[in-house]
């Protein structure tokens, strides 16, 4: 298989881009119509293909070098903070 998998609690997951661009296809969008948030390493490759890529505060390093937006952590309502300020 061409897809990255990663070790994540014991279960290997292939990255999201793939998935997402799949479904986002069935409806005639692309990753550039999506807003995506994540904070792991194996965020890195959706965050960096979404068109708006948000990672929390306390993200990894990794995934937060190629996010467009780094909001509060998880802990501190982050998804929340950045949807009343960006999309509401």
């Amino acid at each position: 298989s061409d897809l990255p998998i990663y070790k994540t609690h014991l279960i290997l997951l292939s990255v999201e881009t793939y998935g997402l661009e799949e479904i986002m296809g069935l409806h005639g969008w692309t990753m550039d119509n999506l807003c995506t948030f994540g904070d792991a390493d194996n965020d890195h490759d959706m965050t960096l293909n979404a068109g708006v890529g948000v990672v929390m505060e306390n993200g990894s390093e990794l995934t937060k070098s190629v996010a467009d937006y780094i909001t509060g952590d998880c802990d501190h309502d982050g998804i929340a903070e950045f949807v009343e300020k960006y999309l509401l």
